[in-house]
């Protein structure tokens, strides 16, 4: 986390903390964020989701939005944001004075997918981006995590904070976390196992802090939600926290997966997205609390 602090006299220091997370936006998919129920059919115009039609919400238990494959690239974005570096901005406009270092972005999605047979396939994006382009339609997000499909061997998924990487180029895999196939609940076949394409709900956490116009990430923890199992942790892995130059003053949150090359399907079971404005707390100094002390003490004496 990021921190600083210097000398006062008589005073104390100044300590960087953030502050406590502000929930932008959070769901299930089962009921709204005014506890309204979610309507069947199109993701779009649905709770303040905008983007390309081919996301379908199915409402009932457990709640999931279902992209299938039909030949393009689909994306959406929420209309809400932390916009001026003020959490719950529509982008209509709201006063604000931007990103400031030590600023915090996190977000959590529960998702599950129907893979293809195929060697190489980018899945999803899943993060912010920082304006709100095209009214909301036809954006995907720019930071937070890409996930990928290599059905080499067993078969695994491979996860990046960096876009750049690109989920299929395998000289970029020591920037990425993998999660093997056994791991996650399914298997290509191609190493002599029964063929299982569907892996198991997958809780991805990814968080982001603001530095000198560039969010670096800060952890990336993957979790088997049916094993209730940590399958991949950037704790293990630190080349996969990247920074991402930005320049906006808006985080969006959004959602991308790939039709035109992969046919598989992602389930999306659940999203949130918290964003935590740094903060500054003054606290003594010990010197500063010993010169306090030893005053308190003089006017004591001399009262007596």
């Amino acid at each position: 986390m990021y921190t600083k602090s210097f000398a006062t006299l008589a005073v104390g220091s100044v300590l960087g903390v953030s502050a406590a997370a502000d929930v932008v936006y959070e769901t299930d998919f089962i009921t709204k964020s005014d506890n309204t129920p979610f309507a069947a059919g199109e993701l779009q115009f649905n709770d303040g989701w905008l983007g390309q039609a081919g996301f379908i919400v199915d409402p009932n238990s457990p709640g999931i939005v279902s992209r299938t494959a039909n030949g393009q690239f689909r994306r959406v974005l929420h209309s809400a944001g932390a916009t001026g570096g003020v959490a719950g901005g529509d982008g209509s406009g709201e006063a604000g004075n931007g990103f400031s270092d030590g600023d915090v972005i996190k977000i959590s999605a529960e998702i599950q997918y129907d893979l293809i047979a195929s060697a190489n396939q980018e899945l999803s994006l899943i993060g912010f981006r920082e304006n709100f382009v095209n009214g909301g339609f036809n954006a995907a997000p720019t930071n937070g995590v890409e996930i990928a499909y290599s059905a080499f061997n067993g078969g695994s998924l491979k996860i990046f904070t960096n876009f750049a990487r690109s989920g299929t180029n395998g000289a970029d895999n020591a920037n990425a976390l993998f999660v093997s196939g056994a791991d996650g609940g399914f298997d290509s076949g191609n190493a002599g196992g029964t063929e299982d394409l569907s892996t198991d709900n997958l809780l991805i956490e990814y968080s982001a802090e603001y530095q000198s116009g560039f969010w670096t990430a800060t952890s990336l923890v993957v979790t088997n939600v049916d094993t209730a199992t940590v399958v991949a942790n950037s704790d293990d892995k630190l080349a996969v926290l990247e920074s991402t130059a930005y320049s906006g003053t808006e985080a969006f949150l959004g959602f991308r997966a790939f039709g035109n090359v992969t046919g598989s399907t992602a389930n999306l079971d659940s999203i949130s997205f918290e964003y935590e404005p740094f903060t500054e707390t003054v606290i003594p100094e010990p010197a500063s609390i010993l010169l306090l002390g030893a005053g308190a003490l003089a006017m004591l004496r001399r009262r007596r």
